[in-house]
């Protein structure tokens, strides 16, 4: 079964590219703007988002009909960024606020519990508990989209979301969509080939459904499997997430910016730059490569995590997101500070 799926996702990817190319749809001109300037797609097209889109509408089960009706509003108002024709911040995030609190209403999909006795009390509260679900999908969904402007570093790591937990859920008997994310892994990783040399990208349409979707996905995982801790969660997707909020307080507090004004000092941005000068030396790959190298360090720790079967532990699941947050700040202060010097 699953080679069959891998012909036909080929042919998906193969034929939305064609069909792209074609009517000239979906180009990568985002270039000329400031945040986009240190990543060079070579006229790469907007693809990603659709694929995702209609592996989904093909191969999803009709349980999942209220996740994949919403997939297409979100993948249609990532579009529409990505043509420029919704170019403004603001009208985007009312935009989410909108299409993300009417599906969690409609599907329940609330975070009832963090493990925070306090916290807990007043997620009891059903209208609390949509709101804080709202907010982690908002995190995560502008985190992601933050993340994506290297080869591979946003469909990798959410292809390492799907092995990881598809392993789990074959090893600890989990109430899991265990198909679900077995096809993912698969869609992710055609479409990681393909991305690797630059032929495709998701731009905001892909990066906005890819995290709308792992965001209802795990929701419904720790909604199901209470045994194992909200942090493990929370870890998983810790990357996206800080990306965000710690844009957010760096704009606000230090550069004294708006948090909608994009800019290109995130942290992969910094990292590009840097192996770009002082290791690849404007290699052909620098920057698959350096999506490669931060897929790396966040294999090692969803590795030892599994390996070790950290993922009851809350202590000790916070204790790695800490670390995680410790090395991020630490690499961003030093190659900031290596760049300032230099201006």
């Amino acid at each position: 079964m699953e080679f069959s799926v891998v012909f036909i996702e080929i042919a998906i990817f193969l034929l939305i590219t064609f069909f792209a190319k074609k009517i000239n749809f979906l180009n990568d001109n985002n270039l000329k703007f400031k945040h986009k300037v240190l990543v060079d797609n070579n006229n790469s097209k907007f693809t990603g988002g659709l694929f995702i889109f209609f592996s989904i509408l093909f191969f999803f089960p009709d349980s999942l009909n209220n996740l994949v009706l919403y997939s297409f509003l979100i993948l249609l108002l990532g579009l529409l960024s990505d043509l420029n024709i919704l170019s403004e911040p603001l009208p985007r995030f009312v935009s989410q606020f909108i299409l993300l609190i009417s599906f969690i209403a409609l599907t329940n999909t609330t975070i009832d519990t963090i493990n925070v006795e306090v916290v807990d009390s007043f997620l009891k509260n059903k209208t609390i508990s949509i709101f804080f679900s709202l907010f982690c999908f908002m995190v995560l969904i502008n985190g992601t989209n933050f993340l994506d402007g290297l080869n591979t570093l946003v469909s990798g790591y959410y292809f390492l979301i799907t092995i990881m937990i598809y392993y789990l859920g074959e090893n600890l008997n989990l109430v899991i969509y265990s198909e679900i994310f077995l096809f993912l892994s698969i869609v992710l990783l055609i479409f990681l080939i393909f991305n690797f040399f630059g032929k495709s990208i998701l731009g905001d349409g892909g990066s906005y459904t890819l995290s709308f979707i792992f965001g209802f996905l795990l929701i419904d995982l720790f909604n199901n499997n209470k045994s194992i801790s909200p942090y493990f969660i929370a870890l998983i997707l810790w990357y996206p997430a800080f990306e965000n909020l710690f844009s957010i307080i760096r704009r606000l507090f230090i550069s004294r910016k708006k948090i909608s004004s994009p800019d290109t000092l995130h942290l992969h941005q910094l990292i590009y730059v840097f192996l770009s000068k002082y290791i690849y030396k404007k290699s052909k790959f620098s920057n698959t490569k350096t999506g490669l190298i931060i897929l790396l360090y966040n294999f090692v720790i969803f590795y030892l995590t599994i390996v070790f079967k950290l993922y009851y532990d809350t202590r000790i699941m916070v204790s790695i997101i800490l670390f995680n947050v410790a090395v991020y700040l630490a690499i961003y202060y030093k190659l900031n500070k290596l760049f300032f010097k230099k201006k």
